[in-house]
């Protein structure tokens, strides 16, 4: 314990990836690495979708890894794995270009039919965010592949050697289970509804499709299907693209913002049972390093998925409101997307703000009970009260934007309700 208080003074944001190994290699001399199916975060069925979801996403090099099968990890890709990777992202990059100045051309020419104009604005909005999530892995792969590892061995053994009111409860391992099977149903099922979208194209102009045929022709069915099937496919695999990384980055948030909220409500369960042997400080800084390495390592995407994705989920609403009725099947991914989308953000910002709540509700617990469950000499008491003042509350940040409170997730979904009936207001007229 006192190498982890000697680790844990050395506490400096630029070196959260070394620190945060020390860490891991002490919290294991500790508590040992025995596995038992009692001590899963997830259900199996839950925990297996995890796994396989990764494991396409190594074998489709989206994500620059190879996947362990053995040890249900992550491991650096080969040079040619990572070549396929830069290919997937510099596909991304023209998508973003293309389909922008696409808008931009066709707002010249004249106003946009309205489910084409909102079409293409989610699609820039989602192609945006992939870029975006894209980018962070030539700065930080490493850290990725390490947060994602430490993600992976707390599901399986969150808590090995601990008493058993230490353990995730059933209630959070049934929770967080069924957010990974709505997540994994809404990613998988989502490709079929944009299927309904670009089997439609050249229509809209961010399909590159528009660029040789008209929209005329290809709703006569006068283009055989041969010669428009592979811009539907290219378009399907762009869709793919960024379904399958706002997936990945949303799996590794939700899950490791539920493994820290877990362990704090534990820690605020038996708070006088730690004072007692000295190991809150040790568990409470270790929480808070791997927020640190969180908030440092997907800095990027949580400064702006937020507003990109309750801006494509106002826009979706409004979609719903004013084209569901016309054609149901056509628009369909209105309502079902915003759904997902919705999911897709909201449930991080929530964890987020339940994981600020649980470290502040564990530092009153510390304050009021350490006087009466420290029964070391003074000079030891004097020792865990500094420590106990040192400790701040566990924030998940934005960068330095803004931090995810209890109040973010009312305000975001405030905004966008607003966003939705501002568009109502201003599109008043029936733009068909």
């Amino acid at each position: 314990m006192h190498e982890a208080n000697r680790c844990l003074t050395t506490l400096n944001e630029g070196d959260n990836g070394i620190l945060l190994i020390a860490l891991l290699s002490i919290e294991g001399r500790l508590q040992g690495t025995e596995m038992s199916n009692s001590n899963l975060l997830m259900t199996q069925l839950a925990t297996s979708g995890f796994h396989q979801m990764l494991r396409f996403g190594c074998g489709t090099k989206i994500i620059p890894y190879n996947w362990d099968n053995k040890r249900n990890k992550l491991q650096t890709a080969s040079k040619l794995g990572v070549a396929i990777f830069h290919l997937h992202k510099n596909v991304v990059y023209f998508l973003v270009i293309f389909t922008t100045s696409r808008l931009i051309q066709a707002c010249k020419r004249g106003m946009l039919p309205l489910q084409q104009m909102l079409l293409t604005s989610a699609w820039i909005h989602g192609y945006i965010l992939t870029a975006i999530s894209f980018s962070q892995f030539p700065g930080f792969r490493h850290e990725i592949m390490q947060f994602g590892n430490l993600v992976l061995e707390r599901i399986h053994n969150p808590s090995a050697g601990e008493p058993m009111n230490m353990k995730p409860t059933r209630k959070e391992r049934k929770h967080l289970s069924w957010y990974m099977y709505i997540g994994l149903f809404l990613v998988i099922t989502n490709p079929a509804l944009h299927s309904m979208v670009t089997e439609q194209s050249p229509c809209a102009p961010i399909f590159i499709s528009s660029t040789f045929f008209e929209c005329r022709t290809v709703s006569e069915n006068i283009v055989p299907f041969v010669e428009k099937a592979p811009f539907l496919v290219f378009e399907l695999y762009g869709n793919s693209l960024f379904l399958y990384t706002g997936w990945f980055n949303w799996g590794l948030i939700l899950v490791g913002l539920s493994t820290i909220a877990s362990e704090l409500r534990s820690m605020g369960r038996n708070t006088k049972l730690l004072l007692g042997t000295r190991n809150v400080t040790f568990r409470f800084r270790k929480m808070h390093i791997i927020v640190l390495f969180l908030n440092s390592t997907f800095r990027s995407y949580l400064m702006c998925f937020g507003t990109l994705l309750y801006s494509v989920v106002a826009q979706l609403l409004f979609g719903s409101i004013r084209l569901l009725h016309r054609d149901p099947r056509s628009n369909m991914m209105f309502p079902l997307c915003a759904l997902r989308c919705g999911f897709e953000v909201t449930t991080p910002l929530a964890l987020a703000s339940n994981v600020s709540q649980e470290s502040k509700n564990v530092l009153v617990e510390w304050r009021s009970k350490m006087d009466t469950a420290v029964k070391q000499n003074w000079k030891e008491r004097k020792e865990l009260r500094m420590a106990q003042r040192s400790c701040k509350r566990i924030l998940c940040s934005a960068g330095s934007l803004y931090t995810f409170d209890h109040s973010i997730v009312l305000c975001s979904v405030d905004n966008c309700i607003q966003l939705t009936f501002n568009l109502l207001c201003t599109f008043g007229e029936d733009l068909s």
